[in-house]
């Protein structure tokens, strides 16, 4: 078991180090990070993995930063969503969001 468990973290490590160049390692982590904070039962989250597995980006790098930001998102929903909230409610931004939704 604990045999198994290294060679995970073995195959791991190097699909981290597969990466070309450190510019594929920030766009899978940047990739990863909106994975994890958008919700995962819609188009977006589909997309978004498409862009992790169809273009040059370090895969594993992308899901950790989705697992860690999963994980975060899920802690202070609590904090963003009156802040949220009260970005959207606001009325002197009504009709910033006015124009956005027009365009």
């Amino acid at each position: 078991m604990v045999l198994w468990l290294f060679k995970q973290f073995r195959y791991l490590r190097s699909a981290a180090k597969s990466v070309d160049t450190p510019r594929q390692l920030a766009a899978g982590v940047a990739l990863g990070m909106l994975l994890g904070i958008v919700p995962k039962g819609n188009l977006i989250a589909v997309f978004v993995s498409m862009l992790i597995f169809g273009t040059r980006v370090n895969a594993a790098a992308a899901m950790i930063a989705a697992v860690a930001f999963s994980l975060i998102a899920a802690y202070t929903d609590g904090l963003t969503h009156p802040i949220g909230n009260w970005l959207l409610a606001h009325p002197s931004l009504q009709t910033t969001w006015r124009k956005l939704y027009d365009v």
